[in-house]
């Protein structure tokens, strides 16, 4: 007797497989690749005997089986085949189930023995029965467990595969199986891809915002996100007259469920999609078409419109100012002064996180206390696409994509789109270029010869042809996938850069400068692209000289913030590029610290940073103590002191001001030759949360500035708590001095001194 359901689904044909492949393979009957399957209680031992490898898999009813650790890949195959025997005395209607466990650990399964309806048909004691199951894609015969995802790639490269029995009532013996093998699937497709029949999403959307279009994959392809073996791409004609030609992308969908214990898990649904994603920036009519090209050939699909209408946010994307290089404005022209908050991850842990619930969480409150810029990162455990399965099993190594993390982020984006906020999209990390110190992520990268990448040492990466190539393939993908947002506000392409094992600035420069002219020619958004540096005093020009890198970015965690902020704010403030301290506060290592640690440093970070004529406050990296410790209720100050100020063209310049009786007091100021900005500040009256009843602060401080036209200046003393003017004052100056008394100084002050008229 043969069962199992060969014909059934065999689905569409295989393409990008080896030349060749042998009519079959037997699978290793060995000792070492079998074992007890755990799931069933009833399993008692497994054994291979005899020359013909027959496995013997003894146990008891109502369920016990085996499990195979599969160390092949069944790419190429169609069947999978078996005979197997049971024993005299074992119940008749034992069910069968065959089980495999995908790349991913997936699980599909299915019972060959089962009729339409159902039952299990009698086995027949002492007698061979044959049983072959097809492994070709799209096939409905596996059937998904704990997700729903179809079965497309499941047996290209298994983890496990597994035989059960199941009955009601009392049985034991032992089950032989033999001739466990794979087959081969002879009919290798010629023709060419059939033309793609694309849907959209919707038939007209408002400028800047994303048109979609989706269809099915109808072939299986061994790697979908090289373009070398299937290349995908939107092609659309503007109002203008102007083509213009986006990549698409492989895309499995999920849906989002959270665990008892508040953890986001994702479970996979259906079958996997091709989309292509497009911003359109003219409004009026487009027209578009795709383009599918394997290696049997090309196709295309008909034809499609769409409409764009007026744009529901119509300041666009970001850019550098063209009025003032060292500021970012809008598209429309709009001053561009961002509050921007590092949210690194949803937790730190691949499972144990809340990942977009977290960001849910958080993106309502940033909005609402005037935070406009989030940066986040494609870290292993959080949203990264490309790592190894030594860390995880939802990786695929070099050129495999985790479709679980880009979901993750197409959430994310989404969620930045509701609520108004820009994402700072950081794409590497140092720790991944490190095997020592320093978050060391090395073990796990794929790259990385120990895990079957091609890199013996980190240091090699900048230098290797190779990796910018496969570099180049991931950065396609994240531009297919997310580059039409209006959304993203940057790519960051390295955060702490530096700090890479063996870091080389020459081949640092170059490999930044290659990659970043590959984004911009591939990306058909002007999105910004930068880079980051954590050792600015040692590092940094070297990147910052880079025309390809348009704004500058490094730490502040050195030394105290007012501190450590200046020295290098000094050591960049030729760069005509508009920087950011994207990351300020206590480092790690110093964790934990008291609460009046935590105020000191958010709060002189902050206005210190925002002092400086460059593009934006520094940017806090602790999100979850922003919240914990209600720092936000200390930027709404700042944020009102700046709202509607201009800086642009004004040529500001650092200035320090010499406080007479001052001594205990610090200041920040910048200034122009008709305007000036003053915060006055005691560091350590900083460590609480509002000033000590009855404090009368500091008292007949004067303020004295040098560089300002001679004339009669109008005076603001501003609260740094609540934001509103407590005095005004007129103030003269003569042979370009003026001297400004102050109100006490509690614990801080800030000023806005101008030219009358």
């Amino acid at each position: 007797m043969v069962v199992g359901l060969v014909a059934l689904g065999l689905g569409g044909p295989l393409v990008g497989w080896a030349a060749a492949q042998p009519v079959s393979l037997a699978l290793e009957m060995e000792a070492r690749n079998w074992r007890p399957c755990e799931l069933d209680a009833g399993s008692r031992a497994v054994k291979v005997v005899g020359e013909s490898s027959t496995l013997q898999i003894t146990g008891e009813l109502p369920a016990f089986g085996a499990s195979y650790r599969c160390p092949e890949n069944w790419e190429g195959y169609a069947a999978l085949s078996f005979e197997l025997r049971v024993p005299a005395g074992f119940p008749a209607h034992t069910d069968l189930q065959v089980y495999l466990k995908d790349f991913h650990y997936y699980w599909y399964q299915v019972h060959p023995l089962r009729e339409a309806e159902g039952k299990a048909q009698p086995l027949a004691a002492e007698k061979w029965i044959a049983v072959k199951l097809p492994l070709t894609p799209f096939n409905s015969v596996w059937q998904p467990g704990g997700h729903r995802k179809i079965w497309y790639d499941a047996w290209v490269w298994p983890k496990e595969l597994g035989i059960r029995f199941f009955g009601q009532g009392k049985g034991s013996g032992t089950v032989e199986v033999r001739n466990l093998r794979l087959e081969d699937y002879r009919e290798q497709e010629t023709s060419p891809p059939s033309a793609p029949r694309p849907v959209a999403a919707a038939q007209a959307v408002p400028q800047y915002e994303k048109f979609e279009l989706t269809w099915p994959v109808e072939r299986y392809y061994s790697n979908p996100y090289d373009p070398e073996v299937v290349e995908v791409e939107g092609h659309f004609l503007a109002p203008s007259g102007q083509r213009i030609t986006v990549p698409g992308f492989f895309y499995q969908g999920y849906e989002r469920t959270r665990t008892a214990q508040g953890h986001e898990k994702l479970i996979p649904v259906g079958a996997p999609e091709w989309k292509v994603r497009f911003a359109p920036r003219e409004t009026g009519t487009y027209r578009y078409f795709v383009t599918l090209k394997d290696m049997r050939g090309e196709a295309k699909s008909a034809e499609g419109k769409f409409e764009t209408t007026a744009a529901l946010q119509p300041r666009g994307l970001a850019r550098i100012s063209q009025q003032d290089p060292r500021y970012f404005e809008w598209e429309n022209g709009e001053f561009l002064y961002p509050g921007i908050i590092n949210m690194r991850d949803g937790g730190d842990q691949a499972e144990a996180q809340a990942g977009t619930y977290e960001f849910e969480e958080f993106f309502p409150r940033f909005r609402e206390r005037g935070i406009s810029v989030v940066r986040t990162w494609m870290a292993a455990w959080w949203a990264g696409i490309e790592w190894s399965q030594a860390y995880h099993s939802r990786y695929g190594g070099v050129g495999g994509y985790a479709q679980y993390n880009a979901w993750r982020l197409d959430y994310t984006f989404d969620l930045a789109a509701e609520h108004d906020l820009y994402l700072e999209l950081t794409l590497g990390s140092h720790g991944q270029l490190r095997q020592d110190k320093f978050d060391a992520e090395w073990d796990y990268n794929p790259y990385s010869v120990e895990n079957g990448g091609y890199l013996p040492a980190p240091y090699m990466f900048f230098s290797s042809a190779r990796a910018r190539e496969d570099m180049k393939q991931r950065y396609r993908y994240i531009v297919a996938r997310w580059g039409y947002s209006r959304n993203l506000f940057s790519y960051d392409l390295w955060n702490e850069i530096d700090l890479s094992e063996g870091y080389s600035p020459r081949e640092s420069a170059a490999w930044h400068q290659e990659m970043a002219r590959y984004l911009r020619a591939l990306d058909p958004n002007p999105h910004l692209i930068t880079s980051h540096i954590a050792l600015y005093w040692q590092a940094g020009d070297e990147l910052w000289q880079l025309p390809e890198i348009q704004y500058l970015q490094s730490d502040s965690y050195w030394k105290r913030r007012d501190v450590g902020m200046n020295e290098s704010f000094g050591k960049r403030s030729h760069y005509q590029k508009p920087f950011v301290f994207i990351e300020y506060g206590p480092q790690t290592v110093e964790l934990p610290v008291p609460e009046s640690r935590w105020l000191q440093e958010f709060r002189s970070g902050m206005w210190v940073s925002s002092m400086m004529p460059w593009s934006a406050p520094g940017a806090f990296w602790y999100n979850r103590e922003w919240e914990a410790y209600r720092l936000w209720e200390f930027q709404g100050g700042m944020q009102a002191f700046w709202t509607g100020e201009e800086r642009r063209g004004k040529g500001y310049r650092s200035t320090q001001p010499h406080l007479q009786n001052g001594e205990g007091l610090n200041v920040q100021a910048m200034m122009s030759e008709e305007a000036a900005f003053l915060y006055v500040y005691d560091f350590e009256g900083l460590g609480k949360r509002e000033p000590s009843p009855g404090a009368g602060g500091s008292n007949r401080v004067t303020a004295h500035i040098t560089g300002l036209q001679p004339g009669t200046y109008t005076v603001e003393f501003w609260n740094t708590l609540t934001g509103e003017i407590t005095s005004r004052s007129e103030a003269t100056c003569t042979e370009r001095k003026l001297a400004l008394p102050l109100p006490p100084v509690v614990q801080d002050l800030a000023i806005k001194i101008r030219r009358a008229g």
